[in-house]
């Protein structure tokens, strides 16, 4: 189904994708470099995850301890696991979940 729209000092034409990465890239987003993966970063605590206030997911310990878990086992299992470098990311056009659609690793 096509139809026209219009989005007041957006100009909007055929090949508008409202799933796009480039649509959902927010210029004024709350970390830097926000596409790239940090285990470290300072104020990982800000992000919007699981929600926040009233509509914090009820299951959000239990999938923190789940990734804590997954990511220690992995990281025990493969010490030498990198990502493979020069890699082109696509991502699912998903706005509930933004993901790689592939997510090339190595192990040396």
């Amino acid at each position: 189904m096509t139809m026209t729209a219009a989005v007041p000092g957006c100009p909007v034409d055929e090949s508008f994708d409202p799933l796009s990465p480039e649509f959902l890239a927010d210029p004024h987003a709350a970390f830097t470099e926000p596409d790239r993966f940090d285990l470290h970063r300072p104020d990982a605590d800000r992000h919007l995850a699981f929600g926040q206030g009233l509509h914090y997911c009820l299951g959000a310990n239990l999938g923190k301890l789940e990734a804590q878990i997954a990511i220690a086992e992995l990281a025990r299992r493969y010490p030498d696991l990198a990502l493979v470098p020069d890699q082109e990311f696509t991502f699912h056009a998903n706005i509930s979940f933004r993901g790689p659609q592939v997510l090339l690793v190595r192990v040396n």
